[in-house]
Formats: structure tokens, sequence, C-alpha cells
């Protein structure tokens, strides 16, 4: 029988893997910046990397939070339905990330204004708001508010 830390492995995977291929587009990795000419676009390579390691550290950190504090090693629906709902928090990190990358103020650090603008057509962004703020807490709502649900309904039989 499935206990809810095995249906955490698996739901946080699934997650985690749809939020990798939503991540792709940030190009974290873009690792030819650092030997660019530009020292611009050295620094922004550098900013990528350096983000790029703190996300992956910040996921496999949330996952044994989760894992080690939050899912029981019961089975029952309870249990299952905590595991699901807790894997959602991976999705908060995004927003985070946002926060930092492509937001009003921050974006020089991260991209060039011609990759900026075409972004922001390609987006839509229009009037919403595009602040650090909005992203940064939005994106802790969405880590934290599956987390404390999880651990409301994890021990209910």
């Amino acid at each position: 029988m499935l206990t809810g830390k095995d249906v955490l492995i698996v739901f946080y995977a699934v997650y985690l893997g749809t939020l990798l291929s939503l991540m792709g587009r940030y190009r974290l990795f873009a690792a030819n910046l650092l030997f660019s000419l530009d020292k611009i676009r050295k620094k922004q390579g550098w900013f990528r990397l350096c983000l790029g390691f703190s996300m992956n550290i910040a996921q496999i950190l949330l996952f044994l939070f989760l894992y080690q504090y939050i899912i029981l090693a019961t089975s029952g629906i309870c249990s299952i339905l905590s595991a699901a709902i807790a894997s959602l928090s991976v999705f908060g990190l995004h927003r985070i990330l946002h926060a930092f990358i492509a937001t009003d103020n921050r974006w020089e650090r991260f991209y060039s204004t011609e990759e900026y603008q075409r972004l922001l057509e390609e987006w839509g962004v229009g009037n919403d708001p595009n602040t650090f703020r909005a992203y940064l807490i939005s994106g802790l709502c969405c880590v934290i508010i599956p987390i404390v649900l999880s651990y409301m309904i994890r021990g209910r039989v």
C-alpha cells in the first residue's frame, strides 16, 4: 500500500518536471554568457548561473522539508491527499524566481533591453503589476498555503 511519502515522491517529481519545463525559457544555465566579451552579458551570465543553482537547491530543500516534517509515512486517503497538496508548493518557487529576474527594476541583471522588450510582448503583461513585491508575496503564498493545508489534513482519518 502506498504511503504519503511514496505519493510525495511521485507528485513532486511530476510537478517539478513541469516547473523545470516552464523555467527553461529563462535560460538559467546559459553558460556561454560567462565567456562573453561584453562585461554586462558576462555579469548577467554569472547572475543566471548563481540563481539557477540557488533554485535547484531550494527545490531540493523544499522536498526534504516536506518529506521529513510534513508528510506522514502512513497509508490512507488523508495521507495521500496531504502529499499531493504539499507537492503543489513547488510552483511557488517559479513565482519567486520570476520576482528576481523579470520584474520592474530587476530585469536588467538578467536580460538585455531588447530581450526584455521581446519578453513583455510575448507575455502580454499590459497594465498588470510586475513588481518584485507582487511576485515574491504571491510566490511565498503558493509555497506556504499548500504546506499548511497539507499539515492540517495529514493526520485526519
